[in-house]
Formats: structure tokens, C-alpha cells, sequence
């Protein structure tokens, strides 16, 4: 397992690079379309691949394995979600309506400060 781990965070550029390639080419994405990984790891090479298809529930699961709560922005703060890390910078999103897909420029900058705060 931390083999990995290792694998996706030296080389998240190479796994960008090579999502239009087979799965031999492949391999952790490979190891988790096999059923071999956990729930947590399967986000995150899901998260990784950048989908078309990241829901806001898988969002919440993946962000509360990481030690984030979420938190409303008040009474008038309508689609806008904090959510919170005791460690680690707060991460705002809108909340997706009426589709419940993560759009792809929201799926960057999560990656971008999951890396940030060294959590994948």
C-alpha cells in the first residue's frame, strides 16, 4: 500500500499525462479498477483521473477521510461549502445544482491544495 502512495504522489504529472493510455500503462489506476484499494484510495486515483463524473457526495467522503468537516457559510451563504481541517487550510467550494458533478476547474484546485497541504 505505501508503494502506492508513493507512486501517486511522485508522479501525479506522469498519471496526467498518460490518462488517454491503456491500463498497463497504468498501473495504480489498474490496482484500483481490480478492487484491490480501499474506498479512500479509490477517490483518490478517481480524483486524480480528473472525471467527468466526481459527485459532491464522493467530494465529502474523500475530504472527510482527510480530517475536513463541512461547514454552511451561514444563513445567505447558498451553494457555498467550507470545509474545515484542524491542520490544514480551509477549502471552499459551491455546491453543485441542479447536477450534482464536480466541475473540472473545482477538481484542479482541490487537487492543487490537497498537494499543497501534502494529503495526496
Amino acid at each position: 500500500m505505501e508503494f502506492i502512495f508513493n507512486y501517486l504522489i511522485l508522479n501525479l504529472k506522469f498519471i496526467r499525462k498518460k490518462l488517454a493510455c491503456s491500463d498497463i500503462c497504468n498501473p495504480v489506476l489498474n490496482h484500483a479498477k481490480r478492487g484491490n484499494m480501499s474506498k479512500k484510495e479509490k477517490l483518490i486515483a478517481k480524483l486524480l483521473r480528473r472525471p467527468n463524473d466526481f459527485t459532491w457526495s464522493e467530494l465529502t467522503s474523500l475530504l472527510k477521510s482527510f480530517g475536513y468537516s463541512e461547514v454552511k457559510t451561514g444563513k445567505t451563504g447558498g451553494s457555498r461549502r467550507r470545509f474545515i481541517h484542524s491542520r490544514a487550510a480551509t477549502i471552499t467550494l459551491h455546491k453543485p445544482h441542479p447536477q450534482n458533478i464536480i466541475k473540472k476547474y473545482a477538481i484542479d484546485q482541490l487537487i492543487e491544495q490537497l498537494q499543497q497541504e501534502d494529503l495526496i
